[in-house]
């Protein structure tokens, strides 16, 4: 056979054979990589909060998958960082999506996705998250009637402990149920020798209670109310504010005549002076009506002068004053520490002022009417505004309005304290003899 056709023969033959075997040939699909191609499943997408008030906040989200590689949640409208991709296989996958406050004058909805993919396809599940309308009632957990002119919070673990000025009484109430567990008098024991109880402090063991009126200070059991000992001296005269730094309780003495020092500090232990803080050429406190403890040091708010004071813990020395700021600060009204940071309300200029706590360097200001105490939640500034228009006024960490929480009847007065307790905001009402407790 010639060479051509020998080939042309050889070719024809190959492709037969070829067609052939794969007629009769089945081939084996590639297996996928991981979990032998078995389809992901989940449980129901759990949030912890799938309500929320119209501030918005942090929720947990919670599910079970099996047969996954990757999980995927997203948030829709979406939100900072609402859109994350984490490993998972079989088990429980959770994640954390901010929620930002509501503006809007009606509820907002977000739809949250968790999506589970493996090598056998992929499994959803879906949650969905109301925000309340900008301006939602805020419904109080409680109100607690309680001695005439409350003045003054102490937090004691489960326990909020509540001075009453013209009652001459403290009263502990339980965070939780906010049942009162017991009203201390003068009546019920002489010994406490309340006169205007206007500040209270705890050191891990005993109550502390400023007499504003007294010029002394109380001492007694946190766990049974026993009294302890009641201080006096020349280092303590109209003593308006206390705070504790670990090892002292510290006493602001607000009186006017110079016959005491304008800081005294305390052993909290036995309640011995350890020392007093005179005024010195470089700085000079008048009336302090208020002071917070950072960490490391003590900072001052003082009605008569511009700015915050700090002095340090240990020794007492004074170190620093935060200044001026951006729109300046006078008649300082009170001064609040949280993460690093310090927040100081100034009546005479409507502001509050932001700090940086380490080197003192100024951070913001925020327009507040006639603003007085204030408390940082981690997440939101609340704010005492005082008459006319008393209300608690919240904002968020960059200073932006949130909502007014406005007391029944304008009740609060102009100074009223306020703590939150990782809950609740107290709200002390002096105007009807009440505490309101606010779920936040």
């Amino acid at each position: 056979m010639p060479s051509t056709k020998r080939q042309l023969f050889s070719r024809l033959l190959t492709v037969l054979l070829t067609v052939l075997l794969l007629s009769v040939v089945t081939v084996a699909p590639v297996a996928p990589v991981g979990a032998s191609g078995v389809e992901p499943t989940l449980s129901p997408l759990i949030a912890s909060r799938p309500t929320l008030t119209f501030h918005g906040g942090a929720i947990l989200l919670t599910a079970t998958v099996t047969n996954a590689a990757t999980c995927t949640f997203t948030v829709r409208p979406a939100v900072r960082g609402g859109t994350r991709r984490i490993a998972c296989s079989s088990g429980t996958v959770r994640d954390r999506v901010v929620i930002p406050p509501n503006t809007l004058k009606v509820n907002r909805a977000y739809t949250i996705r968790l999506t589970a993919t493996g090598a056998g396809g992929s499994a959803v599940a879906v949650r969905r998250v109301v925000v309340a309308a900008f301006g939602a009632v805020v419904t109080p957990a409680v109100t607690i009637p309680v001695p005439a002119q409350p003045d003054a919070f102490v937090q004691a673990g489960a326990d909020i402990w509540v001075a009453s000025c013209q009652g001459n009484a403290v009263t502990e109430i339980n965070k939780n149920t906010k049942q009162i567990i017991q009203t201390l008098t003068n009546v019920s024991n002489p010994n406490y020798g309340f006169n205007c109880p206007d500040a209270l402090a705890f050191d891990g063991t005993n109550i502390w209670v400023a007499n504003k009126f007294g010029n002394s200070l109380t001492l007694f059991d946190e766990s049974t109310g026993v009294w302890g000992k009641t201080l006096t001296g020349s280092s303590i005269s109209a003593p308006d504010a206390l705070t504790f730094d670990g090892n002292h309780v510290w006493v602001a003495n607000n009186n006017s005549d110079g016959s005491s020092p304008p800081l005294s500090i305390f052993y909290a232990p036995n309640g011995q002076i350890f020392k007093s803080v005179n005024n010195t050429i470089m700085h000079s406190l008048s009336t302090p009506t208020c002071l917070t403890f950072d960490g490391t040091n003590i900072w001052v708010a003082d009605s008569s002068s511009a700015g915050a004071f700090e002095y340090s813990a240990s020794s007492g020395k004074y170190l620093r004053s935060t200044g001026a700021g951006g729109g300046g600060s006078s008649a300082t009204n009170c001064v609040s520490y949280h993460s690093g940071y310090i927040w100081i309300s100034s009546g005479n200029t409507g502001t509050v002022l932001e700090f940086n706590a380490t080197n003192g360097a100024y951070v913001r200001e925020i327009n507040v009417y006639n603003p007085n105490q204030l408390v940082f939640t981690g997440s939101d500034l609340f704010v005492v505004r005082g008459t006319p228009t008393d209300a608690v006024v919240e904002y968020n960490s960059i200073g932006r309005p949130v909502r007014n929480i406005v007391e029944l009847n304008y009740r609060i007065g102009n100074d009223m304290p306020i703590l939150y307790d990782g809950t609740n905001l107290w709200v002390a009402n002096e105007r009807d003899s009440s505490v309101t407790a606010y779920s936040l």
